[in-house]
């Protein structure tokens, strides 16, 4: 597993273009061994707050430390209204499975999220058709 990256950094508004994505615009100097699109969790050192993000990309030269996020997200951090530009301390590591099913089932892009739940409750129909099998079988 890698290891987690805390930055002092910025979140500022994301670009009109990827709100409601659940993406956040990091500068390649700060995603590190991160790859562009890996889920990652993002949290407030200061609060503890945390939200689950996918990596893009922001190649600005004079934006190395700024984390571009949508209101929401910024809200769930800890900023003030999801006021924009706020300066704290974040960590930042790849999520675990746990984190990448749970953005998957909550981000706020319909055609994933939708996708992503319709699959969560196909694997639970799966679960109960395969024990009620075996419960058949012992009986």
């Amino acid at each position: 597993m890698e290891k987690s990256l805390v930055f002092s950094m910025t979140l500022d508004r994301a670009q009109s273009s990827n709100v409601g994505l659940g993406v956040v615009e990091l500068h390649k100097s700060k995603r590190k061994e991160i790859s562009r699109r890996s889920i990652v969790k993002i949290t407030n050192t200061t609060n503890g707050h945390f939200v689950f993000c996918s990596v893009i990309g922001n190649d600005r030269p004079n934006e190395q430390s700024v984390m571009r996020l949508d209101l929401d997200q910024r809200k769930a951090l800890g900023a003030p209204q999801g006021r924009a530009p706020f300066t704290g301390d974040f960590e930042i590591k790849p999520a675990t499975l746990v984190g990448r099913v749970k953005w998957f089932v909550s981000v706020p892009d319909p055609f994933i999220r939708t996708g992503s739940q319709i699959a969560v409750i196909s694997l639970v129909v799966g679960l109960i058709g395969f024990v009620l099998g075996l419960i058949s079988l012992r009986y």
